[in-house]
């Protein structure tokens, strides 16, 4: 186990190693982003493989007796470098090839016609700068203003916050209020940070990016949070200056806080904000007692992967039918009491219990909570030509996006919206993720139709 869980780092330092020849020392190239996301569940599997009392104590233990079988925690470890090698191979092929369908679907998705000249020479003109700032500050504001109608359909904030561990309770039924906001807020707010760099206003960009950190951690999410800070480094590498390395000590101290972040979050989702206010001391103790089980353990997955492999060892594939939910998605739920679930993830939570599912299935069967099941869907419905077809498409796709910025010479709206969608690496094709690329995308092209449209952006064709 210490020798998979070690050669899969030493491959991830070979890809990185690799693709700084390749992309001449870019550290925010797709190859490099992917590696660096991939490393993080490789220490945590190191960590385990090396404390296996801890691999029982926090991690087997998740999951049903029938699955905590040594055997297959080196079959999950051998899969991942597998997966980790395709997915390279799928960023590699995708960044250095062109594909004419792929760039005008994302041509359309991003409105290229009504903005086209500002992805031209003249970029950076004052005339450019201030449209995208409106357009940015259009954004924001919308998101703001969900933002408001979702807090209210909440109960509102200081009835959250009281509450805390009652927040996945109260937020049913109101996902697409939050994608909304949460995707107009970054995306406005990354676009005026950038606007604030080019024309130096220190004060616009300190008051967004607090204004900003606080509304979308404003719930309790910590996800969020993270990908707004790290999309905006990567924004500002692209589109401000280049950051040559990351060992540097304001992004060192920031790799520090964030896990702190992450696990002190998870606290207050457990327990009520009023309970910690008054116990402080036992917020500290439960978050330093909770780092194994509530960082290290959770950005692996090796508690998904034995429960896929030993489940599809014993049971037969599905065949696609997890995908079932995308089809009935559109569909509401009072009209189709036995509708399937978007997140397919809920089957594997069942799985992991011990119990067998057979997609698809109504919520009601399923309960609420959901495990990821990542791009690992494809081995789920067709076995090991799916895990690669999976891994590798994936790779590809975020591999062409990151041609497309650069293609176009990194322009503003692209590149922000790249910024975003790389926090975590490529995409997940799984039915959840499929989704939240879809809303994403379309949360981006209607933002952007109304934003544009009242300037009159003149159409080049």
């Amino acid at each position: 186990m210490i020798f998979l869980s070690a050669l899969n780092i030493v491959i991830l330092f070979v890809l990185l190693r690799i693709d700084r020849d390749k992309s001449f020392g870019n550290i925010f190239s797709a190859g490099a982003i992917f590696i660096y996301f991939a490393l993080l569940p490789a220490l945590s599997n190191f960590y385990f493989s090396i404390y296996q009392d801890k691999l029982y104590s926090v991690v087997l233990s998740l999951v049903a007796p029938q699955f905590r079988d040594l055997f297959y925690v080196k079959a999950a470890l051998t899969f991942t470098i597998l997966g980790n090698i395709l997915t390279y191979i799928g960023i590699y092929i995708g960044a250095n090839s062109r594909n004419k369908w792929f760039n005008f679907i994302l041509n359309n998705l991003l409105l290229h016609k009504f903005h086209r000249h500002i992805w031209g020479d003249d970029e950076h003109n004052d005339k450019v700068n201030k449209t995208l700032f409106n357009f940015g500050i259009i954004t924001y504001i919308l998101g703001i203003l969900v933002y408001i109608i979702f807090l209210k359909k909440m109960g509102g904030l200081i009835s959250l916050w009281a509450e805390m561990n009652t927040r996945s309770t109260k937020n049913a039924g109101l996902g697409y209020y939050q994608t909304f906001y949460m995707i107009a807020i970054q995306l406005g707010a990354i676009i005026i940070i950038w606007y604030s760099f080019q024309n130096k206003k220190k004060l616009l960009r300190y008051i967004i990016v607090a204004s900003t950190i606080m509304i979308i951690g404003s719930m309790g999410a910590r996800g969020p949070v993270i990908i707004f800070i790290i999309s905006t480094m990567i924004m500002y590498h692209f589109l401000i200056k280049r950051i040559k390395t990351l060992i540097n000590p304001k992004y060192i101290t920031a790799i520090i806080l964030l896990p702190i972040f992450i696990v002190v979050m998870l606290q207050l989702r457990s327990n009520s904000l009023s309970f910690y206010l008054n116990n402080k001391d036992v917020l500290i103790e439960n978050s330093i007692e909770s780092f194994e089980s509530g960082f290290i353990a959770r950005v692996g997955r090796l508690e998904r992967d034995i429960v896929i492999l030993k489940y599809f060892t014993d049971n037969d594939f599905w065949w696609g039918k997890s995908f079932y939910g995308l089809v009935y998605a559109p569909i509401p739920r009072s009209i189709f009491p036995k509708k399937p679930p978007n997140d397919s993830g809920m089957y594997l939570r069942v799985m992991a219990l011990g119990q067998k599912v057979t997609p698809p299935m109504p919520v009601s069967q399923l309960g609420s909570s959901s495990w990821p099941e990542w791009n690992w869907v494809g081995y789920m419905n067709w076995g090991l030509p799916g895990f690669i077809l999976f891994f590798y498409f994936s790779g590809l796709l975020f591999g062409k996006l990151f041609k497309y910025i650069t293609f176009h010479k990194y322009p503003v709206i692209a590149s922000c919206i790249f910024s975003i969608l790389a926090v975590g690496g490529p995409p997940i094709l799984s039915p959840p993720g499929i989704i939240n690329l879809l809303m994403f995308f379309i949360v981006t092209f209607i933002l952007m139709f109304f934003a544009f449209l009242p300037f009159k952006v003149r159409i080049h064709y």
